[in-house]
């Protein structure tokens, strides 16, 4: 019994060395990857699935004005808002980007799109580079 479990491991052993399409053991991203730039941006927003607005700054911030649409979702309060907005997250239609912001420096948003990206497996996900008031 123990030599088909030894011969099993060791055949997927070489399958995951050696297999064309085999998946990568850790996932390396390059500096800059998935940010957009407001001009971008505001194309997809035209097109004719539009983009998921995700605002990742304070209840005051978001309350002082948003982009038509935008949901709030910060890490800080991940916990609390991400469990009513899982619907409407999951819910978009298919292929719909998210675009992430904050302030303009990028900083919170990133937290929040890498949480969305790896943790729930959404894509694509972006972090607007700038203030989201250019668009």
């Amino acid at each position: 019994m123990w030599q088909v479990l030894l011969a099993s491991l060791a055949l997927t052993a070489v399958l995951l060395a050696f297999h064309p399409q085999r998946p990568s053991w850790y996932r390396v991203l390059e500096s800059g990857q998935f940010d957009i730039r407001p001009a971008k941006a505001a194309t997809l927003a035209a097109g004719s699935i539009g983009v998921l607005w995700i605002d990742s700054r304070s209840a005051t911030e978001y309350q002082e004005g948003h982009p038509l649409g935008a949901l709030r979702l910060s890490q800080d309060q991940w916990a609390d808002l991400a469990g009513p907005l899982f619907q409407a997250i999951k819910g978009r239609p298919p292929g719909q980007p998210i675009i992430v912001y904050d302030d303009g420096t990028g900083q919170r948003s990133a937290g929040v799109a890498d949480k969305l990206r790896f943790e729930w497996g959404e894509e694509p996900v972006f972090v607007l580079k700038g203030d989201w008031k250019e668009l």
